[in-house]
């Protein structure tokens, strides 16, 4: 899992020799459903629960059940 935070927005990547998918919402409906004031404590959650092989999953089913509007993206190379 990769994480990103940019300007306004977050995305958690996955990438596997077969596909890549991502996941992407806002940075503050984020750091507000994860309880979190800034992009370092962001990042440091972001690793403790989505950090490990189904880490895009498990994001993309919290952001769901918090119901954080996001978009995704996923393909097979």
């Amino acid at each position: 899992m990769v994480a990103d935070v940019g300007q306004g927005s977050v995305s958690i990547e996955e990438e596997t020799s077969a596909s890549s998918q991502m996941v992407y919402c806002g940075t503050s409906e984020l750091k507000d459903a994860l309880n979190v004031h800034s992009d370092e404590e962001l990042m440091n959650e972001l690793e403790k629960r989505f950090g490990n092989a189904c880490g895009y999953d498990i994001a993309r089913n919290f952001m769901e059940a918090q119901g954080i509007e996001y978009d995704w993206w996923g393909g097979s190379c």
